[in-house]
């Protein structure tokens, strides 16, 4: 969180604190995420862990990609770096959930 608000170009007040988070919001969209990589995983039929590593990064990469060019070009709330470094961050935590799902998939 501190990596990012350096790398911000946004004023003051834009970043929640800690303590000010909207927890449901949070859960809700990770949620949102973990069900879209299970459904792109399923449709791509890699029930496993290495297809579903795979899928995740994937996904995750083009995911991530559109949201922080998009961001990027209409607001002004990061520089390059933070965004670099967003998306692959993305990149690691889809592919180690598509991983996951992968797994739990080969189980069913």
């Amino acid at each position: 969180m501190d990596f990012m608000k350096t790398h911000s170009n946004a004023t003051a007040g834009v970043f929640r604190t800690e303590g000010d988070m909207i927890w449901w919001s949070m859960v809700v969209g990770n949620l949102a995420y973990g069900f879209l990589l299970s459904y792109v995983i399923g449709k791509a039929g890699a029930h496993s862990v290495g297809g579903g590593f795979k899928t995740g990064l994937i996904t995750a990469l083009l995911v991530s990609t559109t949201n922080n060019c998009i961001m990027y070009a209409l607001a002004n709330l990061t520089d390059t770096t933070g965004m670099v470094v967003d998306i692959a961050a993305s990149t690691v935590e889809g592919a180690i959930v598509g991983a996951i799902v992968g797994w739990v998939q080969s189980k069913v």
